[in-house]
């Protein structure tokens, strides 16, 4: 499990603070200060625009305190998130050659505007991932889409398949809080037709208390390939608050503090020590190669 998988899991909610302004605040420059404002709890940081020649106000609208339109949608974004979808993606079966010899496969998922990929597992048609993503869930209806891909060295990616998978059912069984139920115990099936990319029947079952769906999809457009995955919910917030670890059964040790201070010019931009919400909810691994 990633680093911050975890700590989205661990989440007990958002904490919005606003900046209004400041008063009579200390002179550091010759005639004035370039006040900004520093708010750090644990690891997370985040800092105020900086203004100039301001000095004793600090104003949400007239000092440049705005929020960024970028943050405020993902501030948006956080705010209606429903849970997250772990999916893994266990393997692949009888997936068709690009190369001369067999194929380096890898798997994209996608939902909306999430993109996360596995690793390439070179040269087999028969690929063993065993790789966990996690998909912040912020509209149930939207299918998740996967396309399995020939990475590629020169050129671009070949297609070698594509599926898509409804989460609704999964959400309408977290919906009846069944955890509680014995492990195993299966609380709804989806059987394969013209509708869905199911190669066998799906159970949504009980395992450790949790959510579980196990799916094995057929791929499109191809002459052969399937996929199997598992789906487990976790951060449950549809119809009540998450449940809360023990270890945050003291929520109220934990110390915030806020600092004011004077700009340099040469200061560089302030960035966080740690992965926060926001840094989570931004697609993952778009950026990263492949192989």
């Amino acid at each position: 499990m990633g680093e911050k998988t975890m700590k989205m899991e661990q989440l007990l909610g958002l904490l919005r603070v606003r900046v209004d302004r400041g008063i009579n605040l200390a002179v550091r420059d010759i005639f004035s200060s370039d006040p900004y404002v520093v708010f750090r709890m644990g690891k997370q940081k985040r800092k105020g625009a900086r203004e100039g020649r301001n000095q004793g106000k600090l104003d949400g609208v007239e000092c440049g305190f705005r929020e960024r339109e970028r943050e405020r949608r993902e501030m948006i974004k956080m705010e209606h998130v429903l849970g997250l979808l772990k999916v893994r993606v266990i393997r692949g079966d009888n997936l068709v050659k690009r190369d001369l010899r067999a194929s380096d496969p890898y798997v994209l998922v996608t939902q909306g505007e999430q993109k996360l990929k596995t690793r390439v597992v070179r040269n087999n048609v028969n690929p063993v991932w065993n790789e966990e993503l996690t998909l912040c869930i912020l509209d149930p209806t939207l299918a998740v889409k996967l396309v399995v891909l020939d990475k590629d060295t020169f050129g671009s990616d070949d297609p070698m398949g594509h599926a898509e998978f409804d989460i609704q059912p999964l959400v309408e069984v977290v919906k009846m809080h069944v955890e509680g139920a014995p492990n195993n115990t299966v609380i709804k099936k989806i059987t394969p037709s013209r509708s869905n990319c199911l190669a066998d029947e799906s159970k949504i079952y009980i395992s450790d208390g949790k959510v579980v769906q196990d799916l094995i999809l057929r791929l499109k457009d191809v002459e052969s390939g399937e996929v199997e995955l598992q789906l487990q919910w976790s951060l449950d917030v549809l119809f009540g608050h998450p449940r809360l670890p023990a270890a945050y059964a003291r929520a109220d040790s934990a110390v915030f503090f806020c600092t004011v201070g004077a700009a340099a010019a040469s200061a560089p931009a302030s960035t966080p020590d740690s992965a926060t919400c926001n840094d989570l909810l931004r697609p993952a691994n778009s950026g990263q190669s492949g192989s």
